[in-house]
């Protein structure tokens, strides 16, 4: 069975994604974010990409839905450049698969 994708963001953002058939959804709000992440997960979507803005104001959210194997969150930067909060994220996944910080810049 495929998975669906789906892009949760500013219109600005995510509009683009609708190009590549992604279900794209508009959310502004973490009330919005949290419903439609629900609503995806519950209808198992294989990838959701979200912006980092909004990833950051859901860390509970995005904790719990990081230790489930599907769906996997990308987090995009948006227009206003990226937070640092998927770089984060990344090197902590990677940091608990491999056992050390191997994306970490030497001094």
């Amino acid at each position: 069975m495929p998975y669906r994708i789906g892009a949760l963001g500013p219109r600005d953002a995510v509009l683009p994604f609708k190009i590549f058939g992604f279900d794209v959804r508009f959310v502004t709000t973490k009330e919005e974010v949290l419903t439609v992440l629900d609503e995806m997960v519950a209808k198992e979507y294989g990838v959701i990409y979200l912006t980092e803005a909004l990833a950051a104001e859901i860390p509970e959210k995005l904790q719990g839905l990081q230790e489930k194997l599907l769906p996997a969150i990308t987090l995009l930067p948006d227009f206003n450049g990226t937070t640092g909060l998927a770089q984060a994220l990344l090197q902590d996944n990677v940091q608990k698969a491999v056992g050390q910080n191997i994306l970490q810049k030497k001094e």
